[in-house]
Parts: structure tokens; sequence; C-alpha cells
């Protein structure tokens, strides 16, 4: 005979199994972020922020610097001017694409790099009445 009358619950919760489960794939450290969000951050300070990125010269010759990206070079082959970079351009391409092969005799190679990596300075290859520059 059911009397209407319930029984308070004992228990709410219990642990059982929990740290086997957590255990299962392993406890894992979080993930850390590369960049903090700016998600909130006062949209004036981002504005400004944004435009001392883009105006910041000396970090951009840094960033060249880092990249092994020219300044500046030239390579003059019988006073003319065959090849020229303007800055920020990548060294590797112009040469690469063409190849300078002169038969000269006077020739001078002008470059103004802030700095670039030991692979990729030029090398002038000499043949028999011909000159290339490699990289």
């Amino acid at each position: 005979v059911h009397t209407g009358l319930i029984m308070a619950k004992s228990k709410n919760h219990t642990t059982h199994n929990q740290s086997r489960k957590w255990h299962k794939n392993g406890i894992k450290k979080p993930r850390s972020q590369r960049y903090e969000s700016l998600k909130g951050v006062d949209p004036k300070f981002l504005r400004n922020m944004r435009f001392a990125k883009k105006h910041n010269k000396k970090g951009l010759k840094k960033m060249w610097t880092n990249n092994g990206v020219v300044s500046s070079i030239s390579i003059e082959v019988n006073g003319k001017w065959s090849v020229q970079c303007l800055p920020g351009s990548d060294l590797r391409s112009p040469i690469k694409k063409q190849l300078l092969r002169v038969e000269a005799k006077a020739w001078t190679v002008r470059i103004g790099i802030v700095q670039i990596h030991t692979s990729l300075f030029i090398h002038c290859l000499y043949s028999a009445n011909s000159m290339a520059f490699t990289i």
C-alpha cells in the first residue's frame, strides 16, 4: 500500500569511476595560445595599434633582415644595369628567373643588403668567356 510519502534521497552524486574515465585518454595540459584575443579591447587603442604596425619602418627592416630579403641589389654588366631588385623583393627570385649569362669584361655587382643568410650569397661562375650569376 502506497501512502504517498516519498523518502528523501540520501546521495546526490559520486566520483565513482570518474578518475578512470579521465585517465583513459590521459590528463593533458591546456594548450597555450600564441596570441591573446583582442576581443573586447578598446577600439580606439586597436585602431592606433593597427596604424603603428603599418608604419613601423624599423620593425619592417628587422623583419627583412631575418627573412633574408634584399634592401637593394643591382648588377651592372658593361656599364648597363641588368638586374635590379626593389626593397622588399626576395633576392632569390629575379636572378633565378633570368640567370644572367653575359660575355663581359667589365662588370660590377653592387649590393646594398641589410643581411643575408649564408646560402643566399651570390657566386660568380666563370667559364671560358662567359659569366653567370647564380645563387
